[in-house]
Order: structure tokens, then sequence, then C-alpha cells
């Protein structure tokens, strides 16, 4: 079997699920679901060798498909066009970034490849290069992976001062619903381009894609398109690169990525008065309440206010109860953050209440 960059690892505890903790708010961007206008330029991820780095390339695809279209709506702020001018990123026309380095930055496997989760993450917490300061060498994977140099790498940390990259699963693992997949991909579609990790069949390196049985995500690309019972429209990194598969084509693994300019806003003190006791795993408003509070005191990462009370908000929780000593420690440890009672309510409270 044939592996074009796909290393799938096992799931780990913390899962970037669709309404779960991930901070991304779903949203209607382009309500036709198309991409097509805003498709990056068309880049291999081989030469002399194959740099198995389709997780990377497929990720950065989704990342430069949706900062075109934010470039060209008018919602990336003057200061921040500029910085990406100036710094290399665009040249008015594309912006293109640098396959190699958060494929390096990524831990992809040569022979192996790599994982949506793992990349995204690297992208998220390292930041992007644009392609022009670490160019693609495919002469050899000694060459391919070399070390980015610690300039550079800071340079990649200074892009997230101006743009906020967030991620979550879709659809993770081999479906039944075939039909209920397709819809979720249509749905979101209207928010951003997605990254699905597929199986090749024989007819890949055509433009017209047919199912062959397989179940096993071979290759990663970008999802840009699907008209319902039609097609589903990929943007791939092997010619053709433009393909259509078959509207029943498996897309068992599929990823969100979300980039969005980071806006300099009032912070604003929250006013709220909880009222009831919160659990592990509640979702309604005074949930939201409650991590509105918690970011505010810098027990919570901003954007957590999704209403939704997983790990992420009862780890705040737990530093809330130690930082404000509102118990004994063997009760703190005992409930680890999973339960808002009277107690932490009554604290919270005479913090916020108006």
């Amino acid at each position: 079997m044939t592996n074009y960059g796909i290393n799938r690892v096992k799931d780990s505890k913390k899962q970037w699920k669709a309404g779960a903790e991930t901070g991304i708010t779903y949203k209607e961007n382009l309500p036709t679901g198309d991409w097509t206008p805003y498709l990056p330029k068309d880049e291999k991820q081989s030469g002399d060798i194959d740099a198995l780095g389709c997780v990377s390339f497929s990720a950065l695809n989704c990342i430069e498909t949706q900062l075109k279209y934010l470039l060209e709506s008018g919602k990336v702020p003057q200061s921040t066009i500029d910085w990406l001018k100036d710094s290399g990123y665009y040249d008015g026309l594309e912006v293109n970034f640098s396959d190699r380095a958060l494929a390096k930055m990524s831990g992809t496997q040569t022979m192996h490849g790599n994982w949506p989760p793992n990349v995204w993450e690297a992208a998220r917490v390292n930041g992007l290069l644009p392609e022009k300061d670490w160019l693609s060498d495919f002469s050899s994977y000694e060459n391919y992976y070399a070390e980015i140099p610690a300039v550079l790498q800071v340079k990649a940390k200074e892009f997230l001062k101006y743009f906020s990259i967030k991620y979550q699963w879709i659809i993770v693992g081999q479906q039944a619903d075939d039909s209920g997949v397709k819809d979720a991909i249509g749905l979101f579609l209207k928010q951003s381009p997605l990254q699905t990790c597929s199986p090749v069949c024989p007819s890949w390196f055509s433009p017209l894609v047919i199912p062959c049985g397989k179940r096993n995500a071979d290759h990663a690309t970008m999802i840009y398109r699907i008209v319902k019972d039609v097609a589903i429209y990929i943007f791939d990194h092997y010619s053709v690169f433009r393909k259509v598969l078959s509207y029943l084509y498996p897309t068992d693994f599929v990823m969100q990525g979300i980039i969005e300019p980071i806006v300099a806003t009032e912070t604003v003190v929250p006013h709220y008065f909880l009222n009831t006791d919160l659990r592990y795993g509640n979702r309604n408003e005074e949930v939201k309440w409650l991590q509105e509070e918690l970011i505010y005191l810098g027990l919570l990462k901003s954007g957590l206010n999704t209403g939704y009370y997983g790990n992420l908000t009862a780890e705040a929780v737990k530093k809330f109860l130690i930082k404000y000593k509102v118990t004994s420690l063997f009760w703190i440890n005992l409930n680890c953050g999973k339960f808002v009672g009277k107690l932490t309510r009554t604290k919270l409270n005479q913090i916020f209440a108006a």
C-alpha cells in the first residue's frame, strides 16, 4: 500500500471536536460553501523525494484560502496587511506559507507522514513562515527536514501576534452514514475550507476519482466545494491539483482549521450573578458566564466561552479554587474543578456581581 503522508496516531484524551471547547464559534462566512475564487497557487509535495508532508500542505492550503478571502473581503486591519507585506507573507495578490517549515515544526516523519492534530497544533503554537523564507528543497530528506534557523523560528511565532489559529475535528473515524457525513461537510464549508484524510484509489491521478472499496486514510487534501449527491471538490498536491471525487467517496476524517486576525479590543469586566450549580458536561448560558469570568481572571484562554463545561473549563475552575482558597485542598483535588457549587458561586459573585 502506498502512503502519501498519513501517519495515524492514537487519539489523545483532549479531543478538539466540533461542539466542545475549541474556541470556534460556527458562523457562515461564505453561504455558497464554494471556496473556488480563493484557491491558492498549485504546489507539489515532491521532487527528487516525496516529502510525505501532505498534512502540512493541506492544512496550509486551508489557511491560505481563508486568508485570501479575509484580505479580499476587507476583514484584515490595514496595519496587519502592512505587516504581512513587509514581512514577506503577502505580495498583494497571493499568500504563501512554507510547507517545509510547518512539516518540520509538526514532527512529520519521513516515510510515515503526520496526522492533522499534530500539524494544526504546531501552527497554533509555533506560528507560520512565508514560503520565501524557507523554500522547499526536495533534493533529499536530510535537506528538506533540516533544522529551521532560530531567527526564523522567532519570526514564525511573531505571526501569532497578528492571527489566531484554532482547529477541531468535524468527522473522526469511519462513518456508517455517508450521507450524514456529506451534509456535515456542506454545513462547515460555509464557514471555511476543510482538510480531509482519504483513501487513494487507482484513479487518483486523474481529474475524476471514483471509490474503490478502500476506507483507510492514505492522503490529506483540502475540500473546497461539495455539490450534494454529485461530487466533492478537492485541492491536491499531486497533479491533477483540482480533483473531483465521487459524492460517496470516503471522507472518514475531516478537520476544520480557522484563522482569524487578532483585533485589539477594550477589556470589559463581566458582571454576572451565578444562580445555579454547574457540572462537568453542562452546556448552557451560565457556563458561558462562568467561562467569561475565568477568562477575565486569566485562568482560561480567550475564546473558550463556548457554554460547554469540558476539561479546559474544569482545569480553570480548579485553578480558581486554589488561587482564591475557596475550600480545602482535599476537596479541591477530589472535585478536580468539575463542579461549581455554592461556595464557588458565592466567591465568583463577590468578585463579579454588579
